[in-house]
């Protein structure tokens, strides 16, 4: 449960920290206070798209942090193990979102993804409003609603399902990389076949671009080259280096054994000589082998040009062009000997179809079973929310045939699930998408609620405005059914109706004030004597004496009877 939420620096709050009970917690106040903000951000704390605009005007921050009791939530602490994390009694969850539009998120204090802090915060608290309600026109949705009624059973047999399409999925990959299709496959063979020939007819060398590269750089500097040694050599012939060098070398030889540091002197010149010599030799003989010849410039940019096609259609190297040929090779081998495990894959596949097929049968027959059930028990809350005449019928449309099988299974299985919807005598059940009101659609919500309320066992439940297009006795059948959830869950409510607020176990009063030139919203838990007020300001009373302030103790004593009696029961 949520045991208190803090909200800094949104929108018209400035801070405020409220202080949530077990059970059902309500909040009232006039249109506009700012009962909207209290949504806003929780919704942030659920991890919720923001626009900066929620921020407080002069503040460059919000702030929301909710402290939850977790005491006995196994579902929580599993998710938790599964990301990671290992939680105590208590978990705090906080998130801060900047004017820039980033968010800080953390867990019990420490920084986290998006992504996890989501699933933490939706795995304690459930929102419930308008897009909800907008949901239930979504007949795609109408199976997940089914399904959640029934529980346990299904859950195991679609957890079955989902591990035998993962299964027909990987088999399904492997006949695909084999060529299932003759066509595709003798037009891949064609291909590689090409590709193949195209690169062994090139003869590529491991290093040979390298080797080109180099070769096309002497060839377009060359006559530089050619230049630059000749005038070396030619001018070192003048001088004649190598001949000065003997020349000192023999002198210096003449005075050898009188200081050995001209002896070391002698050698080191008359190695100069042998290296000038062979410097010389190897220059020369570089000279001899520079090459102008055009058609040979042409011929390297030739190869130069085929290899860049090879590595752009085949990899970024020789080496990847001839890896490339390889696999090629080896996949041509799978496609012409593909028969054998084709056939055998097929078998393969044939036997998960008719798996499938069984468990798709069995989650019909489960769905068969709890229809009128769940027709019936909607029925009778939408009869006790005043739609005396309302007639709820779940269709089912059904067909596992093996050759439309794979095309139009789900992890959910083959059944159309769909609520069809009558609100007055005489007429027949229709898709709700084309006849429900506003009002009525509030009410099946409800009692879809209502009638689910067994898995939701733990988990925080935000009832936003649920009275839309709801008023009188139906509010009181509201209130109860509201009373009848939070036994089993936290509930929180924001209501406009005074029969729907006295069935709350705490009660807060959203309200706007000013102060000076600033306008900020506060919240503030009411007493017994201010709840009568409240109550009997929503039923229409300004004076504290009035009638309608008496109506507001009475339905103050009635709602409390009626919660004692769902505790005894209980």
């Amino acid at each position: 449960m949520l045991k208190s939420l803090s909200i800094k620096n949104v929108a018209l709050i400035d801070e405020v920290g409220v202080e949530f009970g077990e059970g059902f917690n309500v909040f009232t106040g006039e249109t506009g206070a700012g009962k909207s903000i209290l949504i806003g951000a929780i919704g942030l704390l659920l991890g919720d798209k923001a626009d900066k605009v929620i921020i407080k005007e002069g503040k460059d921050f919000a702030k929301v942090e909710g402290l939850f009791d977790i005491t006995g939530n196994s579902a929580v602490a599993n998710l938790g193990k599964e990301l990671g994390m290992e939680f105590d009694d208590d978990l705090i969850l906080s998130r801060i979102f900047h004017s820039n539009g980033k968010s800080d998120y953390r867990i019990n204090g420490s920084l986290t993804t998006q992504s996890i802090f989501k699933q933490i915060s939706n795995s304690l608290i459930d929102i419930f409003g308008q897009h909800d309600n907008q949901q239930l026109l979504d007949n795609n949705n109408h199976i997940d609603y089914f399904d959640n009624y029934i529980g346990e059973e299904i859950k195991l047999k679609k957890a079955k399902l989902k591990s035998l399409l993962d299964e027909l999925g990987a088999i399904n990959k492997s006949i695909n990389s084999i060529g299932s299709d003759e066509t595709q496959r003798i037009r891949e063979l064609e291909l590689l076949t090409y590709e193949i020939q195209q690169i062994d007819n090139a003869e590529l060398k491991i290093n040979e671009e390298d080797d080109l590269l180099a070769k096309r750089r002497v060839m377009v500097n060359g006559e530089r080259l050619f230049n630059i040694i000749g005038d070396i050599t030619t001018k070192c012939n003048n001088l004649d280096v190598s001949t000065f060098v003997k020349e000192a070398s023999s002198k210096l030889g003449s005075i050898a054994g009188i200081d050995e540091s001209i002896d070391n002197c002698r050698d080191r010149l008359q190695n100069l000589r042998w290296e000038i010599d062979d410097i010389f030799e190897t220059l020369g003989c570089y000279m001899s082998t520079i090459n102008y010849s055009e058609s040979d410039l042409e011929q390297i940019d030739a190869r130069l040009d085929l290899i860049n096609d090879l590595k752009r259609k085949y990899g970024n190297s020789i080496s990847a062009i001839l890896d490339y040929a390889d696999n090629a090779r080896q996949r041509v081998d799978v496609l012409n000997n593909c028969d054998e495990k084709l056939s055998i894959l097929r078998e393969q596949k044939n036997e998960y179809l008719l798996k499938i097929q069984k468990i798709c049968s069995e989650l019909h027959a489960i769905r068969l079973s709890y229809i009128h059930q769940f027709e019936t028990r909607i029925t009778d809350e939408l009869v006790e929310l005043g739609m005396k005449s309302a007639k709820f019928v779940v269709s089912d449309q059904y067909d596992d045939s093996l050759d439309k099988l794979e095309h139009c299974v789900t992890h959910k299985g083959v059944d159309g699930i769909e609520f069809l919807f009558s609100a007055n005598a005489g007429l027949e059940p229709k898709p709700l998408s084309k006849i429900i009101s506003g009002g009525e659609l509030s009410r099946v919500a409800l009692s879809f609620k209502v009638v689910n309320n067994n898995i939701e066992n733990n988990k925080t439940i935000i009832f936003d405005e649920i009275d839309t297009g709801i008023g009188g006795n139906t509010g009181s059948v509201v209130g109860k059914k509201l009373a009848k959830i939070s036994c089993n869950n936290q509930l929180l409510c924001i209501t406009h109706l005074a029969q729907i607020a006295s069935f709350a176990d705490k009660h807060f009063k959203i309200a706007k004030c000013e102060k000076g030139l600033v306008t900020y919203t506060s919240i503030n838990t009411l007493n017994d004597t201010d709840r009568i007020v409240e109550v009997g300001r929503m039923i229409g009373s300004i004076d504290v004496n009035d009638f309608a302030n008496l109506h507001s103790k009475n339905l103050l004593q009635d709602a409390y009877a009626y919660k004692n009696l769902l505790m005894q029961v209980s």
